[in-house]
């Protein structure tokens, strides 16, 4: 991944997603994670899609694919879910 281009890095232990463009960090923000059972996959991936408005309004208003296609990072219609072991990986 070339460090100068716009990057999210998701940490799993600290449940924080931070945004990065260039070599400065921008934002960093709670996030909800897998459950055990459906865990979050690491890797690498790059965003395959964009939609604002998804279907399923527990998407919140906004949607990131990640190349993998069974992946997502996306709002939620929960607030209180934020920051815990809530996702279907």
């Amino acid at each position: 991944m070339n460090s100068n281009c716009p990057h999210i890095l998701i940490n799993l232990s600290t449940r924080r997603l931070a945004y990065h463009k260039g070599d400065g960090h921008l934002n960093e923000y709670p996030v909800g994670i897998g459950k055990t059972s459906t865990p979050t996959p690491t890797g690498t991936y790059a965003i395959s899609e964009k939609a604002m408005n998804p279907l399923s309004a527990e998407l919140g208003t906004r949607l990131l694919r990640l190349s993998n296609t069974k992946t997502c990072i996306h709002g939620t219609d929960d607030p209180v879910s934020i920051g815990n072991l809530v996702s279907g990986g």
